[in-house]
């Protein structure tokens, strides 16, 4: 089984790799993703502050989270074009990653709906 689940992954990160006007395909694929491994709760929950007394409990939900949050990472980076991960240089985290890519790629769509129309337009026109 872990075979085919690391099989669906590559398939994932190298097949639906997010390169700018792919980006709704590529967020539903990585949402996909992420939930399958069970890692989409670090893009809703807040990230726990590191315990500073010796409680276990905490020490263990700090632990389990960030490491969590660092394969999500690790995920998005590889599903991401290398040219796109400049972009994302100094975040540390998950929902960081997410939000900044979706403010770079999600109005690429809207811009090039309003394009397509715009010629539609002009070529009922003429």
């Amino acid at each position: 089984m872990t075979a085919s689940v690391n099989s669906t992954v590559l398939t994932l990160t190298n097949d639906y790799k997010l390169k700018g006007p792919n980006y709704n395909g590529w967020h539903r694929s990585i949402m996909l993703l992420l939930t399958v491994e069970r890692l989409s709760a670090v893009l809703d929950e807040v990230a726990p502050q590191k315990p500073v007394d010796d409680d276990y409990d905490q020490h263990e939900a700090y632990e389990y989270f960030h490491s969590c949050d660092s394969k999500a990472m690790l995920y998005i980076l590889g599903s991401v074009d290398k040219s796109s991960t400049d972009s994302m240089e100094g975040i540390t985290s998950t929902k960081g990653m997410m939000d900044k890519l979706k403010e770079l790629f999600s109005q690429t769509d809207v811009h090039e709906h309003h394009e397509l129309v715009g010629l539609i337009h002009n070529t009922k026109m003429k």
